[in-house]
């Protein structure tokens, strides 16, 4: 996955970047003076904050995927309500003008899970992003 792959490569720069704040005259003397060093771990800094980002946007497009199915499912089941009234009240051939036909059913089905189901998976996906 990228974003282990991310974090991986990331962490090897951080587990670089102690060996060579611990050993900067042997780091110096070999061409890697401190400014090297300071360089590498102002990447270093800006690696992980654009990672941090990355993981909120990740976080933040799934909640608000969540939230949209949701509305959805609710916007569904009031249709629902509405389609079974006019069913039961309006002739075959005045359906059309709400978007549906005869033949079709009245109750919306879907195939996705519950929502607490989705929330679940959310919270687990942060969790490994965390780790």
């Amino acid at each position: 996955m990228l974003k282990r792959d991310f974090s991986f490569r990331i962490n090897k720069i951080k587990q670089l970047l102690g060996g060579m704040k611990t050993r900067p005259t042997e780091l110096a003397a070999w061409g890697y003076p401190a400014e090297f060093i300071d360089g590498l771990s102002s990447i270093y800094d800006e690696l992980v904050q654009l990672q941090d980002e990355r993981n909120a946007n990740i976080t933040a497009g799934k909640a608000a995927t969540v939230k949209q199915q949701g509305l959805l499912q609710d916007a569904e089941k009031q249709a629902t309500m509405v389609r079974q009234s006019v069913r039961s009240r309006l002739p075959k051939s005045d359906w059309n003008q709400f978007g549906f036909y005869p033949g079709e059913t009245a109750t919306a089905k879907s195939d996705e899970p519950a929502i607490e189901l989705q929330i679940i998976r959310i919270l687990i996906d942060f969790f490994f992003l965390l780790t």
